[in-house]
């Protein structure tokens, strides 16, 4: 069970942080247990992912070593790798719902580190695992079946550029960013599955540039290791990426996101939400109560 770990003035308002950026070096100095467990967690999520991927690489490979050595034709070939391929994506379709469930989980436990929460680790986590788990399983369902969709046409049209430019356009520009976007409003607001994906969208056009740049940071060196290296040496660096990268990245996304939704959502509708967790001075409380007011007065004339 992790503890937190506080000094003695930390309870003071002042001394609380200022901006997302300082929160989150405070966070890494004074909760980097929590964040270790976080990454742990992650691991032991994707592990039956890795080794998918793992069987997948050596599965290819056999393919790849045949065709070099005439043992089989280059139609035999690519029908193996179709059915490779295959199998994965259908493993995806029921491995990501678990995985999402367990991810809605575990950014319970982050909300309750940025919020400036008390955190017991294993009681938050079950906690998110219990409130997220039709959204984790109805969300990870969506993100499977996307993907699944994607690699179909990536396969399906290999020769045409403008079709493979376009699906990769939605999958990674419009799509997968919204689902992301989805998973952090889920732990926050209670709504439907097709609300919360609308609202989303919706979301993620106000912060766009923000949410794709911790997805590149996120993502990216995960692309890199898949076009590059091989089994053994890339599943492994996948794990490491996994336990001390990804808890990082979606720490920055939580504190990301939170930016957008205070500016959204919560100056409006959550107050009590807004910039929680992070000192507000006295004149900055004065405009954000006159914001309130200002927004109150236009939804009254609405």
């Amino acid at each position: 069970m992790a503890k937190e770990k506080r000094a003695k003035t930390d309870f003071l308002e002042e001394n609380l942080p200022q901006t997302r950026k300082e929160q989150f070096f405070d966070l890494l100095k004074n909760q980097y247990k929590v964040i270790f467990f976080v990454g742990l967690m992650l691991l032991l999520l994707f592990i039956p992912d890795l080794v998918k991927n793992a069987l997948k690489d050596v599965m290819n490979d056999k393919i790849h070593i045949a065709l070099k050595e005439s043992a089989i034709t280059q139609e035999q070939a690519t029908s193996g790798k179709f059915i490779t391929w295959l199998i994965s994506s259908a493993f995806d379709l029921v491995l990501y719902p678990i995985v999402f469930t367990g991810i809605l989980g575990l950014l319970r436990v982050i909300r309750q580190m940025i919020y400036g929460e008390p955190v017991v680790f294993k009681y938050d986590f079950s906690i998110g695992f219990k409130e997220n788990f039709k959204s984790g399983l109805l969300l990870g369902f969506l993100v499977g079946l996307a993907k699944f969709v994607f690699d179909l046409v990536i396969v399906s049209f290999a020769s045409s550029a403008v079709v493979k430019t376009l699906a990769y356009v939605i999958f990674l520009l419009i799509l997968l960013p919204m689902f992301i976007v989805c998973a952090f409003y889920s732990v926050i607001y209670k709504n439907r599955i097709g609300r919360s994906l609308g609202h989303s969208f919706l979301l993620y056009l106000k912060g766009s540039w923000r949410i794709l740049l911790v997805m590149v940071v996120g993502i990216v060196p995960f692309i890199v290791l898949e076009f590059f290296l091989h089994f053994p040496i890339k599943q492994l660096i996948y794990a490491v990426l996994i336990l001390f990268l990804l808890p990082l990245v979606l720490l920055a996304g939580f504190m990301v996101m939170n930016f957008v939704f205070d500016e959204a959502i919560n100056i409006g509708q959550y107050p009590s939400l807004y910039r929680k967790g992070l000192y507000i001075s006295k004149e900055e409380e004065k405009q954000l109560l006159e914001k309130q007011q200002i927004i109150e007065e236009v939804y009254e004339k609405n």
